[in-house]
């Protein structure tokens, strides 16, 4: 998660299923804003799309258009 400069942070749902982490940071009272939903299941897609229309939601991490951070490797 990023802080943005008005001091909300910005979350991208990975494995986001029916959504229950975006439930939860909406429980923060704004202070979490979900931008993207990441969910390779098309009921769980369905669900997403109910509940959070406005959320930009994707099947896998190639198309968000995001490069995943280089992993380091002890040894």
């Amino acid at each position: 998660m990023r802080s943005s400069s008005h001091g909300k942070l910005k979350h991208l749902d990975l494995f986001a299923g029916c959504g229950g982490f975006t439930l939860a940071a909406e429980q923060t009272g704004g202070k979490i804003q979900t931008t993207q939903f990441v969910e390779i299941d098309p009921d769980c897609h369905a669900i997403l799309q109910h509940h959070w229309p406005q959320g930009e939601n994707k099947t896998s991490m190639a198309l968000t258009g995001s490069t995943p951070p280089a992993i380091s490797r002890p040894g």
